[in-house]
């Protein structure tokens, strides 16, 4: 006998196949997969090109690379001195 009620993750499984089944194997869907994806590489390029244009204070402690309005550090949580 087969059940899922050991097993949570692939309950989740089973009960998301037939949203994902009609995506991948359809050309609608498909054609809705790419639309997606193109919509979400556009959106990663614009950002990509809006955090690149901005001049970065560099923590001192670790190196991350902040956006100039912080005072703190996002990696590790330093304080960002004034030269930053």
């Amino acid at each position: 006998m087969f059940s899922l009620s050991g097993n949570p993750a692939l309950g989740a499984i089973f009960l998301s196949l037939p949203i994902i089944v009609p995506l991948v194997l359809t050309e609608s869907g498909r054609e809705f997969l790419r639309t997606v994806q193109e919509e979400m590489n556009d959106k990663n390029q614009v950002q990509q090109k809006s955090t690149q244009s901005k001049p970065k204070r560099i923590c001192s402690d670790c190196g991350w690379q902040n956006p100039q309005e912080n005072s703190y550090c996002h990696d590790c949580g330093s304080e960002l001195g004034n030269s930053g």
